[in-house]
């Protein structure tokens, strides 16, 4: 099939004047019956990386068309953040109760809310299209008192940009005790109501033992425990 991503992106800005279904993109496009197959895993693959949008109807728009950016976010400590849009342009600032699920370096879509004259374009993240992790590094805490601690807690993230506890439930803690860096496997990132949640693959050891310190970075970063062979001989 000749057409690329970048063909159906600039029809849908240019010529098609209204979001499309499928059916009628393939049409203003001149895809022909046997290709349309073809034509439509193109246009889920495209959604999934965030060329395009789907909108309402089951119908599809070039993201800029519908005032939707795609871009990494980046938070801050405060737990607001902004988007770089792919495409260039002024980042896009999105309040704390507008992040949804994102954190930083995920890849996100943000709808603009405002655009004025003179001041910071504001948006909010609709959807997550990309993980930039899987695991956190931080400290356990269980739930309860130090007499009584509970078999359930919660991560605190060494990322300082990270601004939400992991929830750990019963079961998942692989024996971690109070004050132990782990890392944490995040199985659900949540959403803007609801904090995220997983289980403890590793135990590092107390955060304050010699050491432990630079382990912690080395997880959080996600770098090799060990040399490569070749480098060993």
């Amino acid at each position: 099939m000749p057409l690329n991503p970048q063909q159906i992106v600039d029809f849908l800005r240019r010529d098609a004047g209204r979001p499309l279904k499928a059916k009628e993109l393939a049409r203003g496009l001149g895809v022909e019956q046997g290709d349309y197959a073809e034509f439509r895993d193109l246009l889920h693959r495209m959604e999934d990386e965030g060329l395009l949008y789907r909108v309402q109807r089951q119908r599809y728009a070039a993201p800029a068309r519908i005032n939707l950016v795609v871009g990494r976010f980046r938070s801050i400590r405060s737990g607001a953040g902004f988007v770089e849009p792919e495409e260039g342009g002024d980042d896009v600032f999105i309040p704390t109760d507008a992040t949804e699920s994102a954190v930083d370096g995920d890849k996100v879509v943000a709808r603009i809310e405002r655009r004025r004259r003179g001041q910071r374009v504001e948006g909010t993240v609709i959807r997550v299209l990309e993980r930039a992790r899987q695991r956190v590094v931080g400290v356990f805490h269980p739930a309860g008192t130090q007499e009584q601690p509970t078999d359930f807690g919660f991560v605190v993230p060494n990322d300082k940009k990270l601004t939400r506890d992991v929830y750990v439930a019963a079961g998942s803690t692989a024996g971690a005790r109070g004050g132990d860096l782990v890392v944490v496997a995040v199985a659900d990132w949540g959403n803007a109501h609801r904090g995220p949640a997983g289980t403890i693959e590793e135990v590092i050891g107390p955060a304050d033992a010699p050491g432990n310190d630079v382990l912690a970075i080395v997880h959080g970063r996600q770098l090799p425990l060990e040399f490569p062979q070749d480098v060993i001989e």
